[in-house]
């Protein structure tokens, strides 16, 4: 599960950069988080899987398939043992409008 605060988000737009935090592309008052349950990881290779599961947003519930890359920052051996720093990237494709969100939508 991870939960992210609505109004921490950063869209690194500077058309966005002006809209209050309460308006309609994230109202924080209404919703402040947005929730993601996986249920499932699909491994394709050592680095790469495909997290299946649930993305909240603005009150609304679908289905999303975050794609998931590994990649070994830092890695270290001590006798007798192997320890492993790992970045984890994931990123999805959801369109606003299937969560409500209609404002900036074309």
């Amino acid at each position: 599960m991870a939960v992210i605060k609505a109004g921490s988000l950063d869209t690194n737009n500077p058309v966005h950069e002006n809209i209050p935090e309460n308006d309609q592309l994230f109202p924080v008052d209404e919703f402040a988080d947005i929730l993601f349950f996986s249920h499932r990881v699909e491994w394709r290779s050592k680095t790469k899987a495909e997290l299946y599961g649930e993305l909240t947003l603005h009150g609304i519930t679908r289905p999303v398939i975050f794609h998931v890359n590994l990649t070994v920052v830092d890695e270290s051996t001590k006798v007798g043992e192997r320890s492993e720093s790992v970045l984890a990237r994931a990123g999805a494709s959801i369109h606003r409008s299937d969560f409500g969100a209609e404002y900036f939508h074309s």
